[in-house]
Parts: C-alpha cells; sequence; structure tokens
C-alpha cells in the first residue's frame, strides 16, 4: 500500500492505495505511478517510497521477467486469442502468450508456434507475423 508517500507491503485487501499504474517509457524502463498520483521512487540505503511529482532517473524500473513468461487477456468480449493470422478479443477460452525481453528492454508478445504479434498495416488491428517481423510493446 501507498501511504504518506511510503510504501508498505502489508495489504490484505485490494482497496485504492494497493493499485499501481506502470507507464512505459521509450528507453525500456517503466515507472510506477501510486494512488497519491506521484512516482515510486527508489532512494539510498534501499527505501522506495511515492513521493517525486517528475519522472526523474531514481523513478525508473527495468521490468524482467522470470520462469513463465506467460500472459493471457480478457477483455469484456472474452479471451484474445488468434485466427486466420490476426489477433481477436471474442474467444470463451484463452490462449497463452509468451513475452519475450529484446535487448532495448521491450517485449514482444509470441504465440505458441512462436510467431509475434505486429501492428497491422492499417495502424490498428494486431496481426501474427514471423519473429523478423516483429512488433514490440
Amino acid at each position: 500500500t501507498s501511504v504518506n508517500e511510503g510504501i508498505k507491503a502489508d495489504a490484505t485487501l485490494e482497496n485504492e492505495t494497493t493499485l499501481f499504474e506502470m507507464e512505459n517509457t521509450s528507453n525500456g524502463k517503466v515507472a510506477l505511478k501510486a494512488s497519491n498520483d506521484k512516482y515510486v521512487t527508489s532512494r539510498k540505503l534501499g527505501v522506495v517510497a511515492a513521493s517525486s511529482t517528475e519522472l526523474g532517473k531514481e523513478d525508473l524500473f527495468t521490468v524482467e521477467l522470470c520462469n513463465r513468461p506467460q500472459i493471457l487477456f480478457k477483455t469484456d468480449y472474452g479471451m484474445l486469442g488468434t485466427r486466420n493470422g490476426k489477433v481477436e478479443c471474442n474467444f470463451s477460452n484463452y490462449e497463452a502468450f509468451y513475452l519475450e525481453v529484446t535487448e532495448e528492454g521491450q517485449y514482444k508478445f509470441k504465440t505458441l508456434t512462436g510467431q509475434c504479434w505486429a501492428l497491422g498495416s492499417d495502424s490498428e488491428t494486431i496481426q501474427i507475423v514471423d519473429p523478423a517481423q516483429a512488433g514490440t510493446f
């Protein structure tokens, strides 16, 4: 939870202080914003606090996946899955996707067959392509 700009690991129930927004930055790092609308920052001696009003170097974190980099997506219309070379959102069963980190700290979404997501030529749809053509997110 974030209380008085400090971060505590003591919550047993979800409430507004237990929710953090993750913002992607252009350099492959993320910033975390607490319910007090301040960025989580790292301080000397290991202290972490939600106290920064402007995004700075101390507010950036690298996200690394370990063990099982699978991700599922659920929408109001159903689960995300692939059909006819596109990602669609109306499936009743989930399809697991895999996250693969790039050297730049961005992620590729991969299917079980090793193909990747890419933004379609219409700049709206998400298509399934070979890894060499894949987009990063």
